[in-house]
């Protein structure tokens, strides 16, 4: 009787270690899926602030600047072209920023990455 109770102990002992064993994996593959997701998404947005860069490196060409202001006249055209230039570069300096801080998340989101995976 005595051995039963201990068989029946360690039996549970045992599937209650497996279980664990079992919750910890799947959690630990939860953990790199979301993981792998926000890195995919800081990889997207990066290509989309990228896209807005080039557009932005563009648009500030002296003469897509001067394009834009074709039909206006002005007796201080330079003037007239300073404005959205100093606003062009403005916005780019800002995705410039913002492209430093998805580089430094997609460096970290790919080390958390590549920790969960060991």
């Amino acid at each position: 009787m005595r051995g039963l109770v201990i068989r029946m102990f360690i039996t549970l002992l045992l599937s209650g270690l497996f279980a664990t064993t079992i919750l910890a994996q799947t959690s630990a593959k939860e953990a790199a899926a979301n993981l792998r997701l926000q890195l995919s998404e800081v990889q997207i947005r990066k290509a989309e602030v990228q896209a807005l860069d080039e557009q932005l490196v563009e648009d500030l060409r002296p003469e897509n600047i001067e394009r834009s202001f074709a039909g206006i006249g002005s007796t201080h055209p330079e003037r007239l072209r300073e404005l959205p230039r100093r606003q062009l570069e403005i916005t780019r300096v800002r995705l410039r920023i913002e492209l430093n801080e998805l580089d430094r998340s997609q460096t970290c989101w790919k080390r958390r990455s590549a920790k969960q995976t060991l």
